[in-house]
Formats: structure tokens, sequence, C-alpha cells
């Protein structure tokens, strides 16, 4: 399912069903979990990239992000591990608090890694969450062809 950010582009597409072994299919205003999805999804760019010679592994994350606490010395392999050291906001006790106050509310890239980097890193946490946001910076800032 597809919807465009765009108000002036209004464009969607939606495929399969909403629930396995039915025929409903869904609407792009339906809401589901993501999990996990777009962090392998992401990852796999990255390494097609890589495979590319647009990016090494090796580079560190404050060559596509600026402002990344330690960003400097966290490579863009030990992000893809979840080794970057940097704080995970799903753990945030005010995210938490904005969630049950507004359960709807949307949250940007930018929005959520405020939240993480007030936080300095520790070394400990992987901030899963984070990969996503990161790498969507990463591959985004890349100059690259639009298909």
């Amino acid at each position: 399912m597809r919807s465009s950010p765009r108000r002036d582009r209004p464009d969607s597409a939606a495929v399969g069903t909403v629930e396995r072994g039915k025929s409903d299919p869904p609407d792009v205003r339906d809401h589901f979990r993501i999990a996990s999805n777009t962090r392998t999804m992401t990852a796999a760019l990255i390494m097609l990239l890589a495979q590319d010679g647009k990016l090494r592994l090796s580079d560190p994350v404050s060559k596509y992000v600026a402002d990344v606490p330690n960003g400097a010395n966290i490579t863009l392999a030990e992000l893809l591990r979840m080794r970057s050291g940097l704080y995970n906001y799903t753990q945030a006790p005010e995210l938490a608090a904005a969630l049950d106050a507004d359960p709807g509310k949307a949250y940007t890239p930018r929005d959520v890694q405020d939240i993480a980097f007030r936080r300095r890193p520790d070394g400990r946490t992987t901030a899963q969450a984070m990969l996503p946001t990161l790498l969507n910076q990463i591959y985004t800032g890349l100059d690259l062809p639009t298909v």
C-alpha cells in the first residue's frame, strides 16, 4: 500500500488483502503495524547501494546525517548491526506519555531523532527503531536518479 504525502499530487495504490485467506482489499486509510519490516527493506536498499559503490559500509553516519551524537564514530555497518549505541527512542518515557495522550499523532523522522539525540549514546542500547529513520535519510540524501 502506498499513499503520496504530497497534497498537490495525490495518488495511491493498494494491493493484497487485509487478512490472509480473505478477499477484502486494503484501503489507503487503513492503519497497520509495520514493525520490523521497514528496517529489513531499508537495510536491503543500503546493501544494494554499497554493492553499487554509492556508499561504503565503513562510512561514518555523520557523512550522511548531521547532528547524530558520536556520528563520526558510528559506521553504517554498526547501524545495520544494531550496534550504534544510540538511544532507542521507543524506550523514552516522554514518547510513551505522548502516545497515550494522542495515539493518532504522526511523528516525523526528525521528531523521533530529537527524542533519541537528547540522550547521550551509552554503548548499550541498540537503537533498533532508529535504523529506518537514519537509513532513510542516508538513502534519500544520496544523489540518485529518480525512477
